[in-house]
């Protein structure tokens, strides 16, 4: 079985946040404005407010 391991969201991850969230809304659903305003600032909708973010990554 891979290896996987789970990171926290940085800064330089803010590419893949948008990219794997709007595709899984999409997919299901629609974007709303309210998911634009999240994707485009998820520091200040998510990550201030005691969120977290997180990511699985490959070693």
């Amino acid at each position: 079985m891979e290896e996987l391991r789970i990171e926290l969201y940085r800064p330089e991850y803010k590419k893949d946040f948008v990219r794997l969230n709007s595709a899984w809304i999409e997919t299901f659903f629609h974007l709303e404005s309210s998911d634009h305003i999240v994707l485009n600032d998820p520091e200040g909708t998510i990550l201030d407010k005691g969120g977290q973010i997180f990511f699985c990554c490959n070693p």
